[in-house]
């Protein structure tokens, strides 16, 4: 169960899903989705998550298979966090184009 989990929401059905997992104030785990809603279909693009012990990010296809594995290095957990949300803020509709 997260410690902290909530959403962003965005223009043209866009949403950020935020999952934290803390310890003693510090992050340890997170997972951040973005998802696309179109009436009432709802659709995962790209999740940046901490599965494997290192932050990456997975480019899925438009079935929800990983087709790419983008790993982020020199980052705490909290920065990569940050940069995760950032990035989806600011480049959500490049998500739609590659996927």
């Amino acid at each position: 169960m997260p410690d902290k989990a909530y959403r962003i929401f965005l223009e043209k059905g866009f949403v950020i899903a935020v999952s934290i997992a803390m310890v003693e104030g510090r992050v340890v785990g997170f997972v951040v989705r973005l998802i696309h809603i179109q009436g009432e279909e709802e659709r995962d693009l790209a999740p940046y998550d901490t599965a494997h012990g290192l932050p990456h990010l997975d480019l899925l296809t438009r079935e929800g298979k990983v087709r790419e594995k983008r790993w982020i290095e020199g980052l705490s957990f909290g920065q990569a966090l940050n940069m995760a949300i950032e990035d989806f803020r600011q480049n959500y509709e490049k998500y739609v184009d590659e996927n």
